[in-house]
């Protein structure tokens, strides 16, 4: 099967977003405190939720397109080895590691903790609350993602395997365009179904299949490039209205904005891949790089911009400072963790940093 570089490229596109989306996070107007947190600021706020809606989503969708293709090449327990090394143990080392930093440097930051990183430890484990880590609990932190595409992805072993043994003729790739649109609302109306700190394992489920059984016929996406332009506008209109009722309204939780932001969602997934798969499908040595980094960017880069934005703040309160150095020098520190960990076999392995070539 010829490979999909629209799919690589867009992977690495939004995890590189997540500098400027996380550095924007300590300025959200809607109470959540995160890591650290230094004042509202409506324009960095507006940013974070025009990109909040779909980011994630569009994410899951393109590792449901991917498992699929991981489960004809490999088989089940293949794909089983490749999900446990690929996610899960990263996920358990991270979660020691990098998230227990994360809940350290909140806590300092948010209750004046004055103990040690290791004495920490104590805390991390002995304070189970909601999981966000922010005040310096337990937490997976931004590692959440690899725990519910872990999940979800046994998960779907059960309900693909059915459906391969006994309909295996099953596609999806004759849907009509305006089924493809209605899908949306699967995900919307499922939300609040399992739902952990705005983040339903079952609306994600629905986006995985969604990618595995939709979006990854060549046939729908053919559909989808088609009416490009008209679903781009759909989700422009969407997107606007949702963060505009969130920041400047200041009513995240109203039902406008909800379904605003459901509708934003799966527009916005619709819309990307329409116009990356034939204007993004670029294969040469940046976006080869950044494929074979976008794993290990997105396992490192938070820790970076939160511990720069801490130690920034005690020399400047400039927004604009704060904003756009710790992601200028996030990207370089994180780049060079990549690669340092991607060069030691231990830490090649904890983190799943397999670019190396044997």
């Amino acid at each position: 099967m010829e490979r999909k570089y629209y799919i690589d490229n867009l992977k690495w596109a939004c995890i590189l977003m997540l500098l400027p989306f996380h550095a924007a996070m300590a300025f959200n107007n809607w109470g959540e405190v995160h890591y650290i947190w230094f004042c509202e600021n409506h324009i960095l706020s507006l940013f974070v939720m025009m990109v909040a809606p779909w980011y994630m989503p569009l994410l899951m969708v393109l590792a449901g397109i991917n498992a699929r293709y991981s489960l004809n090449k490999r088989g089940i327990k293949g794909f089983v080895e490749e999900r446990f090394k690929k996610l899960f143990i990263p996920l358990v080392t991270g979660t020691l590691v990098i998230a227990a930093a994360l809940s350290y440097i909140a806590d300092r930051f948010h209750n004046g903790y004055n103990g040690s990183f290791f004495a920490h430890y104590t805390v991390f484990f002995g304070r189970i609350t909601d999981l966000t880590g922010f005040d310096g609990g337990m937490t997976p932190a931004h590692l959440w993602f690899l725990l519910y595409l872990f999940i979800i992805s046994m998960f779907c072993l059960l309900p693909v395997s059915i459906q391969r043994k006994y309909c295996p003729g099953f596609s999806c790739k004759n849907i009509h365009i305006l089924f493809i649109v209605f899908m949306g609302f699967i995900p919307m109306a499922v939300n609040q179904i399992l739902n952990f700190g705005g983040k339903s394992v079952v609306s994600y489920l629905v986006f995985f299949l969604l990618g595995y059984y939709v979006i990854s016929e060549d046939t729908v996406t053919s559909i989808i490039v088609k009416y490009r332009f008209c679903i781009l506008a759909a989700w422009i209109a969407m997107d606007i209205t949702n963060a505009v009722i969130s920041v400047w309204v200041e009513n995240i939780n109203s039902i406008l904005s909800r379904t605003a932001g459901g509708f934003a969602s799966w527009f916005g997934i619709l819309a990307i891949i329409g116009m990356a798969r034939d204007n993004f499908c670029q294969c040469n040595k940046i976006t080869k790089y950044f494929t074979s980094r976008s794993f290990g960017i997105y396992i490192f880069h938070m820790l970076w911009v939160v511990l720069l934005q801490f130690y920034l703040y005690n020399i400047t309160e400039n927004i604009l400072v704060l904003f756009l150095m710790p992601q200028a020098a996030a990207f370089i520190l994180t780049i060079a963790t990549v690669e340092v960990t991607g060069r030691i076999p231990v830490l090649r392995m904890l983190f799943a940093q397999n670019f190396i070539k044997k």
